[in-house]
């Protein structure tokens, strides 16, 4: 099986699973994550983080699907733009660092 991560037409990374058995991938799902929404929880992010920090290894997902993680410009956002693609990506990567691909832009 094989599982990539795409940023337009091009794969930036793969997940490689192979085992004499059907794998069982675990599958977390992340949608409308909307950073500088005003109904946002900035601190959203971080605690995901703990909390997938707290799962046991054979609870963590392989992979997060990870889509409109922010609100963009609109007059009511509460970050910048900048301020929501940087944590948005500070999101990405913490996940990526614990051994987690992450498919996003889906």
């Amino acid at each position: 099986m094989r599982i990539v991560r795409l940023e337009g037409s091009r794969v930036l990374k793969a997940l490689e699973v192979q085992s004499g058995k059907p794998p069982r991938i675990r599958v977390m799902s992340m949608s409308d994550l909307r950073l500088g929404h005003p109904g946002s929880d900035p601190d959203f992010p971080a605690k995901v983080i703990q909390h997938i920090k707290s799962l046991p290894p054979n609870e963590k997902p392989h992979v997060v699907l990870a889509t409109r993680l922010t609100y963009g410009e609109r007059r009511k956002s509460t970050m910048t733009l900048n301020q929501q693609n940087n944590q948005a990506g500070r999101f990405v990567q913490e996940l990526e660092q614990m051994g987690i691909t992450v498919v996003d832009r889906i």
